[in-house]
């Protein structure tokens, strides 16, 4: 049976459609006038009965699964009317058990439509049964026959064409679905395909990228060992050149320091053997000589612990620095004597007032 092309009816044929889902009903409405059929429509089959009474359709659609009369029973209850038995009927169903081609062949169904139906298949299937009703017209009536099946005894009252009409409607949807699910799965195939292409891809991308980490990884741990060595050396480096000064500063303390002594030491023999004899004037100059000699003393030690600052580990601490100031001041004064030269305090910035006035600065 050709199913690719559906040719529209040439004089309008009423079609019955009992369809509890008012959306499919729609649908179906929607597609039928558009193809030239007349429809009317029930919401289950004790309407579809009512509407039977009052005029007489050329084919009846039915869904299965429908409240107070499901597809089952209107059918049988139209082809056991005497004028409606020739009615063809198509049953909507999804066929979710083997028996319902029996219990559809036991309500003397012509045909079965599974859902979801295709539009060409359903406009097709219609087209068929409607140009096979002289073939059903001949048939002449039959005696029933009992079979079981799946554990259930069925009593088929249909004619020949019916049973072959519903067995080859069966037999089409079973083909139809068979091909829809191979092409889902040729569809699933190239899908998995392309998964498989983009996995390779995505998968030969990262390894570049690991590769390319890698090298980066490589370039900086070398770098770092380069950075590290330099520190190294150049870390040896000052540590040579601290250990130079520490020993300069120690030999040149230690040759500064006998001068110093001496001085200080024939300062205080000066003093102590030819005190009387010396004037106040001559004292004072004594007692500068020694303080400047005791002084000089200190900045040689000081000098010392500077060339060992770089390995000593640095304190904060405060200061007083107008005790400094002033500590500084006195061992300049035998520098500036003579040479009319004032110290002055100054004013502080903040509040206009002498520092040490000042407890705020």
């Amino acid at each position: 049976m050709n199913t690719g092309c559906v040719k529209k009816p040439r004089s309008p044929l009423e079609i019955l459609v009992a369809e509890d889902s008012f959306t499919q009903a729609e649908q179906l409405r929607h597609m039928l006038e558009e193809h030239g059929y007349r429809l009317a429509t029930a919401r289950n089959g004790g309407e579809a009965l009512a509407a039977l009474e009052q005029r007489t359709p050329t084919l009846v659609i039915s869904d299965i699964v429908m409240p107070e009369m499901d597809g089952y029973e209107l059918c049988r209850r139209i082809k056991q009317d005497e004028k409606l038995r020739d009615i063809p009927v198509i049953l909507l169903t999804s066929l979710s058990d083997p028996t319902d081609v029996m219990r559809g062949l036991e309500s003397g169904a012509d045909s079965f439509i599974f859902k979801p139906y295709d539009q060409q298949y359903l406009l097709a299937r219609i087209s068929y049964i409607l140009a096979n009703r002289h073939l059903r017209e001949k048939e002449s009536a039959q005696m029933g026959l009992e079979i079981f099946f799946a554990g259930r005894k069925f009593f088929i009252t249909s004619d020949r064409l019916q049973i072959l009409n519903l067995l080859l409607s069966t037999y089409e949807a079973a083909v139809q679905k068979n091909r829809q699910l191979t092409e889902t799965q040729d569809g699933l195939r190239m899908l998995n395909e392309h998964l498989e292409t983009k996995v390779r891809e995505r998968t030969a991308a990262l390894e570049a990228e690991i590769v390319e980490r890698q090298r980066a990884e490589e370039q900086t741990r070398k770098l770092n060992e380069e950075l590290e060595k330099r520190v190294h050396d150049r870390t040896a480096q000052l540590e040579a050149v601290n250990k130079e000064l520490e020993a300069f500063s120690y030999s040149v303390s230690h040759d500064l320091r006998a001068p110093v002594r001496h001085i200080d030491g024939f300062v205080n023999l000066f003093n102590k053997f030819a005190e009387a004899e010396l004037s106040d004037k001559s004292r004072h100059y004594l007692n500068l000589i020694s303080g400047s000699a005791k002084q000089m003393g200190r900045l040689i030690d000081d000098l010392l612990n500077f060339s060992r600052m770089g390995r000593e580990e640095l304190r904060r601490s405060a200061v007083k620095l107008d005790a400094l100031v002033e500590e500084t001041i006195q061992r300049l004064q035998p520098e500036f004597s003579g040479r009319n030269i004032v110290w002055k305090k100054g004013v502080c910035l903040r509040c206009k007032v002498i520092p040490r006035c000042c407890d705020r600065c």
